[in-house]
């Protein structure tokens, strides 16, 4: 096998990869809209460092509050709504209203002080312990306190996102063996394939050239999404990808009673390490495929350049 039609089978598998990818990335969205994980996630954490979850605690009052349920999707009164994202901002301006609404009903005044609002928590808030050590980092500075406040909410997030990406990655990954069982994509098979049909190389290829010229490849790895002017080319390559001659799908074209049962087990070792593969780089995510994919293209160019340079010097 020469280096250029090994380059060609890698950037062919990828295209593969891609496209599956993308359809795991789209089940992803689904999954995640319809069980709004996002803002069960985000729920679920601020409720953890702000304390009980009685009817009287403030992450009740946070969520009830006019601001939050503003930035939350309307589905109707009966129904409690939570936001997917807050801003350390907003967190911010929340929490200081609710202190202040506490403090005013347990009668400090119009213009309760910082300690008299912290004092105002219940005795089992979590929260409390938090905002006194905030308050006394501050040197009584109310300006200096809310910046403590917003950068302690934001390492809380950095630590949050961290916690829902790896839920999300445990849901990529039974998502991905459900899409590659589905569509037997065997990465061992679909190799044999291409190293046996230079029209499918040539394809493939040529959608990777597609989606390389309509810059569809500049994709942060860890953007986790695929950009919209990159739809067009996806479309065309899922749409084609049933069509273009690779060994999807499940059907018996063997008679394995006459291959024996050494034939058959090494066929079924076989396909479950050739599905296996497939789903580990589905599970990798179309960011980082089209990553690859754009330099591998960069090599291609690169080595299609020398060789007309060494011809020429022939010539």
């Amino acid at each position: 096998m020469g280096g250029m039609q090994a380059l060609d089978i890698i950037t062919g598998l990828i295209v593969v990869y891609v496209s599956l990818s993308i359809v795991c990335t789209a089940v992803n969205e689904l999954i995640a809209g319809w069980l709004n994980l996002r803002a069960a996630h985000l729920k679920e954490c601020i409720d953890s460092f702000m304390g009980s979850s009685d009817e009287e605690s403030v992450e009740n009052d946070f969520f009830a509050h006019a601001i939050i349920q503003s930035l939350c999707r309307r589905k109707g009164p009966e129904k409690k709504r939570y936001p997917s994202y807050i801003s350390s901002h907003t967190f911010s301006i929340v929490l200081m209203d609710i202190l202040r609404t506490r403090a005013k009903e347990s009668g400090a005044g119009s213009s309760p002080e910082m300690d008299t609002m912290i004092t105002a928590l219940g005795e089992k808030s979590e929260l409390k312990s938090i905002l006194r050590v905030l308050w006394e980092e501050s040197g009584g500075d109310l300006k200096k306190f809310k910046a403590g406040l917003e950068s302690w909410y934001d390492n809380i997030m950095g630590r949050v996102a961290g916690w829902y990406k790896r839920k999300m990655q445990i849901i990529t990954l039974c998502v991905a063996i459900v899409i590659v069982a589905a569509t037997n994509a065997d990465t061992i098979q679909i190799i044999k394939s291409m190293s046996n049909d230079p029209a499918l190389r040539n394809t493939l290829v040529s959608q990777a050239k597609v989606l390389v010229s309509e810059k569809s490849g500049q994709v942060s790895v860890d953007s986790g999404r695929v950009p919209e002017g990159a739809s067009p080319a996806l479309q065309q390559i899922n749409a084609r990808l049933g069509s273009l001659g690779l060994p999807l799908g499940w059907h018996r074209d063997r008679d394995h009673k006459r291959d024996g049962i050494e034939n058959l087990v090494l066929e079924i070792i076989n396909k479950i390490a050739g599905l296996f593969i497939t789903v580990f780089a589905v599970s990798l995510g179309a960011p980082f495929w089209f990553d690859i994919l754009n330099r591998l293209m960069n090599l291609r160019a690169a080595g299609t350049r020398e060789d007309t340079e060494k011809d020429s010097r022939k010539q």
